[in-house]
């Protein structure tokens, strides 16, 4: 006896049935001209009805905190590498001018060369930019299943880079 039935995809469609002893059964549409008709019947006769299609069926909670976070982490990213291409007002670098960039800016945070007022001005940016985002980070821990659905972190607003003066 069916006991759940949920359509697989968003044509509504093909869809899973869930026997009550456990087993699952796919099946391409209702009806199907196979055996298994009978069972759809007498689960739509007895008040059943199907389930509308879920992306997220099946994806935990977890695993959809963990896109956010990861949501999080890329738009955070992109912040930061968009004020690491633009290190000043006269300048925007291409891929192989903010490669050199940053290991120009790493070998001088290790100590081989002075760090410049621009390294600072920019460290400061990145640190704002990551404590925006470990906030971002403490709202979606707290949310329900449906919000974490629909977070896209358009609610978060990370600091505008004002690049210094070249």
């Amino acid at each position: 006896m069916i006991i759940e039935a949920r359509y697989t995809d968003e044509t509504q469609v093909p869809f899973n049935a869930t026997f009550d002893d456990g087993r699952e059964m796919s099946m391409p549409g209702y009806p199907s001209n196979t055996h298994y008709d009978k069972d759809v019947a007498a689960f739509l006769d007895g008040g059943g009805v199907f389930d509308d299609y879920d992306p997220n069926y099946g994806v935990t909670d977890e695993q959809l905190r963990w896109q956010a976070y990861r949501l999080n982490e890329e738009q955070a990213d992109s912040h930061v590498e968009a004020a690491e291409r633009t290190p000043d007002t006269l300048t925007t670098l291409d891929d192989v001018g903010l490669n050199k960039s940053l290991k120009r800016r790493n070998n001088r945070a290790k100590g081989k060369d002075k760090i410049t007022d621009n390294d600072d001005v920019l460290a400061d940016y990145i640190d704002s930019v990551i404590d925006v985002q470990g906030s971002a980070d403490d709202i979606v821990e707290n949310l329900a299943r449906q919000a974490l659905i629909d977070w896209d972190g358009s609610g978060v607003s990370y600091p505008i880079w004002t690049p210094p003066l070249g």
